[in-house]
């Protein structure tokens, strides 16, 4: 999303996002360009549970879900999104 906002802005695209080890933190420009798009930027306090994220008690998930569920082919999107790619590619 950054990148897309710089890139209309003739900015160089940020690299290193995901990498960078301060995924909590966000640079001026990253902000001013969230602050663009309306977005604001608060510090959430991960120390604690928050009520409000709660619409009901905690329980356990329905039988067949979680871990007990059958394993999907989790890549499959992945694969159909190369074979698009593949495909645009390959059209005259």
């Amino acid at each position: 999303m950054i990148n897309s906002v710089w890139a209309t802005q003739a900015q160089p695209p940020l690299s290193g996002l995901a990498q960078s080890g301060a995924e909590g933190e966000v640079s001026e420009r990253a902000g001013a360009a969230l602050a663009e798009l309306g977005w604001e930027i608060d510090r959430a306090d991960s120390g604690r549970d928050d009520d409000r994220h709660v619409s009901r008690p905690a329980s356990p998930p329905p039988a067949a879900q979680g871990e007990r569920s059958p394993a999907q082919d989790s890549r499959a999107w992945e694969r159909r999104a190369h074979e698009e790619a593949d495909q645009r590619r390959r059209r005259p």
